[in-house]
């Protein structure tokens, strides 16, 4: 089987960049092309589809909004899902088990790639102190081995689990795609 991600996590994608301003939005649409929305539109909610269509938004994604402003959207992208069906039993099962902090929920990535992926590689989170520590993904197929901007996804997502936190702090962004691999070096405060 290829390598393959829920259909509602790009959904909700798509339905982020309806409030861009109407330049960005139609750039958005225009690179992304009408079949590749209508196969993510017409997949149901909870489908398995190629993981390829998700490394194609997140290229389309940091092509119209730059790298920190791809960043951000994942950012906004990820507290917007803490907030669904999907994501909100992991994190409050995080923020119950281990507290209300950002380790608590990089604790879960794991659990929650497997929520949304198939084939997709394995992530790890590693605590090296009470505020750093490391989110390491190996085994990445091809799509994501090929796609340098899915660095921006995670590390916006990351940014995501920090701020939804009330903390402040870094991500240093460690690129070992072609070997299979990416790090993430997160410190808060």
């Amino acid at each position: 089987m290829p390598p393959r991600v829920r259909a509602n996590q790009l959904k909700m994608a798509i339905g982020g960049v309806k409030g861009l301003p109407a330049d960005r939005r139609d750039r958005f649409y225009e690179l992304l092309g009408d079949d590749t929305r209508r196969e993510i539109r017409d997949a149901g909610l909870l489908a398995w589809i190629d993981a390829s269509y998700q490394t194609r938004v997140a290229r389309v994604v940091h092509d119209v909004l730059g790298e920190e402003g791809a960043r951000l959207f994942w950012r906004d992208h990820l507290l917007d899902a803490f907030d669904r069906p999907l994501m909100r039993p992991l994190r409050t099962g995080a923020i119950t088990l281990w507290g209300a902090t950002p380790a608590a929920l990089m604790r879960r990535a794991p659990q929650a790639w497997k929520l949304i992926t198939r084939d997709c590689g394995s992530p790890r989170f590693d605590s090296e102190t009470s505020s750093r520590g490391t989110v390491l993904f190996t085994e990445l197929p091809e799509p994501y081995r090929r796609e340098p901007s899915v660095l921006g996804m995670w590390s916006g997502m990351l940014r995501a689990c920090v701020e939804s936190m009330q903390a402040t702090g870094t991500i240093e962004e460690k690129n070992e795609l072609a070997d299979g691999r990416a790090a993430f070096v997160v410190d808060w405060r």
